[in-house]
């Protein structure tokens, strides 16, 4: 394929740059990513942005313990003390 361009600047940008473009819009390439686009809106359409602590507000806190606990006790502490929040 030829190609012809008036400007000296365009032609020399574009002939450096056209061989690689058919490379990157090939079939197969085109197909990968069509199937990755989708799985992410699909995915964003149904789970929606996970909104941490940051944009929710709040504070996260690591806590350590000496001895061995059992997490579903504290959560039951917890809960009796503060109420049950989501």
């Amino acid at each position: 394929m030829t190609l012809t361009f008036r400007s000296l600047i365009f032609s020399a940008i574009l002939e450096y740059w056209l061989p690689t473009t058919t490379k990157i819009f090939s079939i197969p390439t085109i197909f990968r990513h069509s199937i990755s686009h989708s799985i992410s809106v699909f995915s964003l359409f149904f789970q929606g942005l996970n909104q941490g602590v940051d944009f929710v507000g709040g504070r996260s806190y690591v806590v350590r313990f000496e001895k061995e606990v059992n997490p579903s006790e504290i959560s039951g502490s917890l809960i009796v003390l503060f109420g049950k929040h989501t």
